[in-house]
């Protein structure tokens, strides 16, 4: 569901910490700043998530529709709404850390903007794969649906 929003992040990363190495040479610094659960446009509002899900279900192949389901494609689109709702409505976090970024002497090369903006990583890096796949899972899909692909629905 996240593949492709996850793959451009962390495209992203790499990008800017390639630019931070190429870039010191001329002394300019490059800094990322991640903000983690702040509610934005990303995924629109319901109005939107409505017509990606029949955007979706129009366009996907025969055979795909049937491996997922109707159900499961409308529980994760609903599932993007709920998950919105959410998320942190102050952006000022992420306006604080992209002033430090740009007037600070020495800018961090990262700010994950955000409360628990850290705990992701952390997992990431001290946890068996299981256990970080396991809670990634938790806090998106299974947090707000137990909807499963209708080809992994046990009949």
């Amino acid at each position: 569901m996240f593949s492709a929003y996850e793959a451009s992040k962390a495209a992203q990363s790499m990008f800017s910490r390639v630019m931070r190495l190429d870039l010191a040479a001329w002394g300019v610094k490059v800094a990322t700043i991640q903000p983690v659960g702040f509610k934005t446009n990303l995924f629109g509002n319901s109005e939107t998530i409505r017509c990606h899900r029949e955007e979706i279900l129009h366009y996907i192949s025969p055979e795909v529709r049937k491996d997922y389901g109707d159900a499961y494609i409308s529980t994760c689109c609903s599932c993007l709404s709920k998950m919105r709702e959410e998320c942190y409505h102050n952006i000022c976090p992420v306006l604080d850390d992209m002033c430090h970024a740009l007037l600070a002497a020495k800018p961090k090369p990262l700010y994950m903007s955000g409360k628990l903006g850290w705990l992701l990583p952390l997992i990431c890096h001290l946890c068996p794969t299981s256990l970080f796949d396991s809670f990634l899972t938790y806090i998106t899909l299974s947090r707000y649906t137990d909807s499963k692909p209708a080809a992994l629905a046990v009949n």
